[in-house]
């Protein structure tokens, strides 16, 4: 799935043709990744024009080989979606649908499992701390009505949660991330 959902060149390995075309880089998907910085090597012309071709990020500081740009509206680690999508059919081309349809910031979790109704969020939410540190995230959140909070995390199956100490499931969300 990932090299499906991060079509981007890594250590000069050039990403797939028509990629930057087809606008998937111009998309929300950095930013949904919560990428504030990119470093990108002054030499590296494809992965330049692939950060120069997308408006959020600015060029914030030049260096002997490197450029790094940023992001100021990068999505927080924690936060609310109002929607969220249960896919029919193939989950990672319904992330990457999403993604270059998607509002900015993106406020829609593409969620498995899969075949279920979309479900608009009508409960509002407030990250007002959260704790960060090794295999652990303790966040307080305030709610009204229900709400699907977004962890932009790697997903995997080991993760647990719990609301009011009361076990809560983890679902994949937007392909790479929890929810």
């Amino acid at each position: 799935q990932y090299d499906r959902l991060v079509p981007v060149g890594v250590e000069g390995t050039p990403f797939p043709a028509g990629v930057a075309a087809k606008g998937l880089l111009g998309t929300s998907l950095l930013r949904s990744f919560n990428v504030r910085y990119v470093v990108v090597a002054k030499d590296d012309a494809t992965n330049l024009a692939v950060v120069d071709s997308n408006p959020a990020y600015k060029l914030t500081k030049q260096l002997t080989r490197t450029e790094v740009y940023e992001d100021p509206a990068a999505m927080p680690r924690l936060y609310f979606a109002r929607k969220v999508l249960y896919p029919k059919g193939d989950y990672v081309d319904a992330v990457i649908a999403n993604l270059k349809a998607g509002s900015e910031p993106p406020n829609t979790a593409v969620v498995e499992p899969l075949d279920q109704p979309a479900e608009e969020m009508q409960g509002s939410g407030e990250v007002t701390s959260f704790d960060w540190r090794n295999s652990r995230i303790h966040a307080r959140v305030t709610t009204a009505g229900r709400a699907f909070l977004v962890v932009r995390g790697m997903y995997s199956p080991g993760w647990r949660a719990f609301e009011d100490g009361v076990p809560a499931g983890v679902l994949r969300a937007d392909g790479t991330i929890m929810g």
